[in-house]
């Protein structure tokens, strides 16, 4: 069963971009990832240009990669690999984004001051501090070391 997720950018304007990503949406995963790989506003700027996404990976390809292949686990899986169009969403404040987003399990938000917020049933946190206090591992620590 999935762990769905969205991920979105506050941009400098204060309007906000979101995408949904099917796969291990939890923090360990998902919220790792971002907080390690994407941390700064042109990588998230880029993760999300790519729209919807299937399983979120350490590293986006500039080529399209086989869907199917799952020797590309370090690789974004983007919807639109295999036809699909599953396009970003645009709020054009962040109440509006609040109001009408796609809610998922976890909410992960790239704010105008570049950081990491997560909403998980209640209330926005800071992505980092979680992973700190839980003391959460990257995912990929344990295939580096294979």
């Amino acid at each position: 069963m999935a762990t769905r997720s969205t991920i979105a950018i506050q941009n400098l304007d204060g309007s906000i971009h979101q995408i949904y990503s099917h796969w291990d949406g939890y923090i360990a995963n998902n919220g790792v990832i971002l907080n390690k790989y994407y941390n700064d506003r042109e990588k998230v700027e880029k993760l999300i240009s790519g729209g919807g996404i299937s399983s979120l990976g350490r590293y986006i390809s500039d080529i399209k990669l086989d869907f199917d292949n799952r020797d590309n686990h370090d690789f974004t899986n983007y919807y639109s690999y295999r036809g699909e169009a599953v396009e970003k969403s645009t709020f054009y404040d962040f109440d509006t984004y609040e109001e009408k987003h796609q809610y998922e399990e976890y909410e992960y938000l790239f704010t105008k001051d570049n950081v990491w917020s997560v909403f998980n049933g209640n209330d926005w946190y800071d992505l980092e501090f979680i992973i700190n206090e839980e003391k959460l591992k990257d995912p990929y620590s344990e295939t580096e070391a294979a």
